[in-house]
């Protein structure tokens, strides 16, 4: 098991050890999924350097998503989570306080949606659709919570489950088990505290 100890991209949930090999791997999986033809279908009006140039764009745009950071994926679900929330207010409220919570078992969701617009002569002729879905099981997850922020974790393990698609294509899925060893310090913690509502009152 592999574990969860800061930055974390969706390369390397999807590709492990082979990660420098990304590329070459998207491109294999990419041509023997069909991607390549269901682009060509949905552009088949361009020339051949159109399509190869679209090709391009659309392997760009997914290489992108393969940057994402995991942990921030984490962190800006827990920014909402009631219980941290409710922990970082009152912490925020009493200087030198902090607050374990148990976040036992639950599940976040994060999809991300790009796409390319493909134009002829200013005419918009097709869109190119591209989708990452990351699901993360997190477990026996105890968070600290000092003066407004998420300051560390004990314990627990993350089941991520990361799927790539294009053109309702799947270019690659990956599920990946990571633990927290011990306790995980958050270098520059996670901010819990009331937005300001308009007017400088807290939400």
């Amino acid at each position: 098991m592999s574990t969860l100890l800061g930055p974390l991209s969706v390369r390397y949930l999807l590709f492990g050890s082979q990660e420098a090999e990304a590329d070459e791997l998207m491109s294999s999986s990419a041509r023997q999924a069909g991607v390549g033809a269901a682009v060509g279908r949905a552009v088949g009006g361009l020339t051949a350097a159109g399509r190869d140039t679209v090709c391009h764009e659309v392997g760009h745009v997914a290489d992108t998503l393969l940057d994402i950071d995991v942990t921030d994926v984490i962190a800006a679900a827990w920014k909402k989570h009631a219980d941290l929330r409710a922990a970082g207010r009152r912490t925020a409220l009493r200087p030198g306080s902090e607050e374990v919570v148990s976040l036992a078992t639950h599940t976040i969701t994060s999809t991300h949606r790009p796409y390319v617009d493909v134009y002829v002569d200013d005419v918009e002729i097709t869109r190119i659709d591209i989708e990452l879905t990351l699901r993360l099981v997190l477990t026996g997850v105890l968070a600290l919570v000092r003066e407004g922020y998420l300051v560390a974790l004990h314990a627990g393990t993350c089941d991520v489950t990361a799927r790539l698609g294009c053109e309702h294509v799947q270019l690659a899925e990956r599920t990946t088990s990571l633990s927290i060893p011990g306790t995980m310090r958050l270098r520059r913690g996670i901010d819990l505290r009331p937005d300001p509502a308009p007017g400088g009152r807290e939400r």
